[in-house]
């Protein structure tokens, strides 16, 4: 494995007719062939909408090499989630309450 390297993330929110590339943050080595990243952004979507995403190293060579889901892409989606027969507290630390939405993260098979 290359000693320098650039590792980020691509995201779309519109099928990729736009992107945006996030730098990965290096953690530590694990062992001799790999090293930890972390990331992280905002998700701003509707429910139901999807946010795609794909990952890239890049090497000291410039060569990339993308992990994309199998060309599937990993998503995010954002689902809305009711209580039956009342409504849904959002926080202990806010006073009304309201409709939750979550986002559900999982690669596409």
């Amino acid at each position: 494995m290359s000693y320098e390297k650039v590792v980020f993330i691509r995201t779309t929110e519109d099928q990729w007719a736009t992107s945006k590339d996030i730098t990965c943050r290096y953690l530590t080595t694990v062992s001799r062939d790999v090293d930890r990243f972390t990331f992280a952004f905002v998700v701003n979507i509707d429910v139901g909408g999807v946010l795609e995403f794909c990952v890239c190293f890049r090497d000291d060579s410039h060569q990339e090499h993308w992990d994309n889901n199998y060309g599937k892409n990993y998503k995010v989606i954002k689902i809305q989630v009711k209580q039956l027969g009342g409504r849904v507290r959002t926080s202990s630390s806010t006073s009304h309450y309201e409709v939750l939405s979550y986002l559900q993260i999982a690669p596409y098979y």
